[in-house]
């Protein structure tokens, strides 16, 4: 092996220490966000007194402030309501099979279900 080329093998390992932390970042933040992308929710807000369930269309996730913007939009049209909650799932299918249980679930408890067409802002 002549002496260039070692030169040039050197050299190559070196910039690659130098860029694999970068490369590891960049890969580690893709697949993080492509997992978030993943989450979908649903939310619901029983109204005990009133024998009631309110439940919104899956959508995807938001994080926490899925909660307060549901509440506020029960808030906003008068409808009377307990504590809000919004489920998680990994994908679109599992959020709308999970809210279908949920509404299968609280019409056997003898709830009206209220489906709500209500997504967050964005």
């Amino acid at each position: 092996m002549n002496y260039r080329c070692v030169a040039t093998l050197a050299a190559l390992k070196i910039a690659m220490k130098a860029i694999y932390p970068a490369v590891l970042i960049s890969v580690l933040l893709t697949v993080q966000g492509a997992s978030a992308a993943a989450d979908w929710s649903y939310c619901v807000a029983p109204s005990n007194a009133h024998h009631r369930i309110y439940i919104s269309t899956p959508f995807p996730a938001v994080g926490p402030r899925a909660e307060s913007e549901f509440d506020q939009t029960l808030v906003s049209r008068q409808l009377a309501h307990d504590a809000v909650q919004c489920a998680r799932a990994d994908d679109e299918s599992q959020a709308v099979m999970g809210r279908e249980y949920a509404v299968e679930v609280n019409r056997r408890w003898g709830r009206q279900v209220v489906d709500l067409n209500w997504r967050p802002s964005q």
